[in-house]
């Protein structure tokens, strides 16, 4: 199946005129480790771009396997997901599409699943109850029942039903009548075998977009909103076996995130403290003890961590750091806002560095050290760069010989 990314700048990466022409560095990284382990586990993966962002991909030397401009070249958007949704309406065979800050580190075997589409995992879920009590899954997945109390509800209340209801005009009577914020998608990774129908759908998702525009640009979360629930929804009503497989739990590869912190951070992640635990979900099936060191590392496996499935890792110092620069995060990570935190980018780079090869960061750094200081007075080193090279020495400028 073809694999592909998407990315045009955005609202989230543009402060004035001139950053529609840039990816920033700190998401440079990720997207190359993202593209490097894909090469890795498939053989490639192409990237939907305009001219702009494909020339700095070239310069860079991140290594796609095509670039396409033809689709998005035109296109400016308020909302990070919808170049995403016009490659989603254009594509006329099956495929893959992953986040630039997704990172599958071992293979996962698309083919095994045949599904109309199947998505990462839910985008919320309730909280896990030992008891195994389900009747908090049946409130949950009531619309009309949603109350304020928990933090998992105020979550689905902002990102999906505010702005649900507020545009409830504009929904037809199957969708008003068939919201379950249970069968939300995360969309990180979507595999799409039923390409028609998913165009259609990714296309009805557009154009409610455009009829209410004002509205959803300047609401919360509005990305997450227009392409996982409406997509979703549009492909539970024009798709009857689409509907059967929601109902059958078989549209998700993982029962929850691949990857979740469990830590202690101020206003912004620079602030994280030690110890902190990561918490992983994967395809990948790794059968240890309940506790055991690996390269000094603690791992634990369990069914459950606070309101969360998965296992665990616990992160006691900067040295620990330095352990995970070989780590495969159980063989799938999906870093959203947590890759800008400079330990996580110190993370990136060494991995990169370590499996790939030092000339991958080196280009990286090299494409911006001009453009940081020059152009938006930028520090040449990002805090990520200056941690990795604390911890290991590493000097990302070469030193030139005399000789």
């Amino acid at each position: 199946m073809k694999l592909i990314h998407t990315f045009v700048p955005n609202k989230f990466d543009l402060k004035n005129e001139k950053d529609k022409t840039i990816i920033w560095k700190d998401l440079m990284y990720v997207q190359m480790l993202s593209v490097l382990l894909a090469n890795r586990e498939y053989g490639g993966i192409s990237l939907y771009t305009n001219n702009t962002i494909k020339k700095q991909i070239l310069d860079i030397g991140v290594p796609y396997s095509d670039i396409d401009t033809d689709i998005l070249q035109d296109t400016t958007s308020d909302l990070f997901c919808i170049p995403k949704l016009r490659i989603y309406r254009e594509i006329k065979e099956p495929f893959v599409h992953i986040d630039t800050d997704t990172l599958i580190y071992n293979k996962i075997d698309f083919s095994k699943f045949d599904s109309s589409v199947v998505y990462s995992h839910p985008d919320i879920r309730p909280p896990l109850h030992k008891n195994g009590d389900d009747k908090l899954w049946e409130i949950f997945n009531n619309y009309p029942s949603l109350g304020d109390s928990d933090s998992f509800f105020k979550s689905a209340k902002i990102t999906y039903l505010d702005l649900f209801n507020r545009l409830n005009n504009d929904h037809s009577e199957f969708k008003l009548n068939n919201i379950k914020v249970g069968d939300i998608p995360n969309m990180n990774i979507i595999i799409v075998n039923d390409h028609d129908n998913f165009n259609k759908a990714s296309q009805m998702s557009l154009d409610h977009y455009i009829r209410n525009k004002e509205v959803i640009d300047s609401t919360k979360n509005g990305e997450c909103y227009i392409e996982q629930l409406m997509i979703h929804l549009n492909m539970m009503e024009i798709s009857e076996k689409y509907r059967e497989e929601v109902i059958a739990k078989k549209t998700f590869i993982l029962k929850d995130s691949p990857f979740m912190l469990d830590a202690d951070f101020g206003s912004h992640l620079d602030d994280l403290k030690f110890p902190f635990t990561m918490i992983h979900n994967s395809h990948k099936d790794v059968e240890i003890d309940e506790t055991i060191h690996i390269n000094g590392v603690l791992y634990s496996r369990t069914n459950e961590y606070h309101e969360h499935y998965g296992r665990t890792t616990k992160v006691n110092s900067m040295e620990d750091i330095i352990k995970l620069f070989d780590f495969d995060f159980y063989g799938l990570s999906h870093l959203t806002f947590y890759k800008w935190s400079e330990i996580f980018q110190a993370i990136v780079i060494g991995y990169i560095v370590k499996n790939f090869g030092e000339e991958y960061v080196r280009s990286i750094y090299e494409y911006y050290k001009t453009i940081y200081p020059v152009v938006y007075s930028f520090p040449i080193l990002s805090k990520g760069e200056k941690l990795y090279q604390n911890l290991t020495g590493f000097k990302f400028e070469r030193i030139k010989s005399l000789v």
